[in-house]
């Protein structure tokens, strides 16, 4: 019984391996001729086959999937380090659509479904083929890249030598969005030109400049500097939303405990807790207070009835709690 049912799994395993093994020979005889068709191939031809090829990719299994892949960790990045030759390829090729449909047509419904494409190729994603997997190297959209590259631009450099042809992609998603800011400016959409001007990128030296001294004679500000005072923006609120979290947590555990030893009046022992979470933290009560139903509602769904019902009467003329960087 025992050898036939060993029998029985490697007539089984057999042709899975073999299967597998026949989807990875199919991925590397693609990766071969991308080689030679990206010599010789029209610019269409290439987008089919670079489209086909990483679906074909992002839902092959036995590449992807960890425990029961075929190759090795390091042999996976290498095929999405290949792959992503053709990714970029895609990027540029819908970033070359969108400019064409604005240049040719004026057409800015298809222009703006071309850009979104090409950000979501940035995004690791293949953009109305559904996939298993999302490619891993590159995995960003444009404008969070663009923040990156304000921060820190030794990415762009990093960027610009691991994936040629990336930026000149990037540098014509950054004019389409020059010109976006520029129609809206002119329609008297201000505040969503500002937006737009925003997501021109400084190394695209075509635009930049002229974004630039627009975003000034709105806001007073650079693009760099409102760039960086979003970044400490967004740090405050997320330090702010780790303490939020801790301080619930903190109160939540007490209330349990409460709640084991006293039952349905465990409430009453609310303020006693709230009291002592204040000393530990260094605040008022009334703020612990909030933060622990801000939280508490906001898990609840019912955030919108506290901040227009109650909060005002838990607070007793406290300021609202919010990050230090608002304070």
């Amino acid at each position: 019984m025992k050898k036939f049912n060993l029998l029985l799994c490697v007539l089984i395993i057999l042709p899975l391996a073999a299967n597998c093994q026949l989807k990875i020979r199919r991925l590397n005889k693609r990766i071969e001729r991308w080689e030679s068709l990206n010599q010789k191939g029209t610019v269409e031809q290439k987008a089919k086959f670079a489209r086909e090829s990483l679906v074909l990719f992002l839902n092959t299994v036995d590449v992807q999937r960890g425990r029961e892949t075929l190759v090795t960790e390091a042999q996976r990045l290498r095929y999405h380090h290949s792959m992503s030759r053709m990714q970029v390829f895609l990027i540029d090729y819908h970033a070359s659509r969108t400019l064409e449909f604005l240049e040719q047509d004026k057409d800015w419904e298809k222009a703006a479904t071309e850009w979104a494409k090409a950000d979501s190729l940035t995004r690791g994603r293949i953009p109305g083929s559904p996939t298993i997997y999302l490619m891993v190297l590159l995995q960003k959209s444009y404008d969070q890249c663009l923040k990156e590259f304000s921060v820190e631009g030794f990415r762009y450099e990093r960027m610009e030598r691991q994936f040629p042809g990336l930026m000149r992609a990037f540098r014509k998603m950054s004019e389409y969005q020059f010109r976006v800011a520029k129609n809206l400016e002119s329609l008297g959409q201000r505040d969503e030109a500002i937006e737009h001007y925003l997501l021109v990128s400084r190394r695209d030296p075509q635009n930049f400049g002229e974004a630039n001294r627009r975003v000034k004679h709105f806001t007073g500000k650079v693009i760099r500097e409102i760039y960086d005072e979003r970044t400490r923006h967004d740090l405050a609120l997320k330090g702010y939303n780790s303490l939020r979290r801790e301080m619930y947590s903190m109160v939540e555990q007490n209330m349990e405990g409460a709640r084991q030893s006293f039952g349905d009046s465990a409430d009453l022992y609310l303020p006693e807790i709230i009291a002592m979470m204040a000393k530990q933290y260094n605040e008022t009560p009334e703020r612990v207070m909030d933060v622990y139903l801000i939280t508490k509602n906001e898990l609840d769904g019912t955030l919108n009835l506290y901040l227009s019902l109650w909060r005002h009467q838990i607070l007793k003329g406290q300021d609202p709690v919010k990050p230090v960087y608002f304070e």
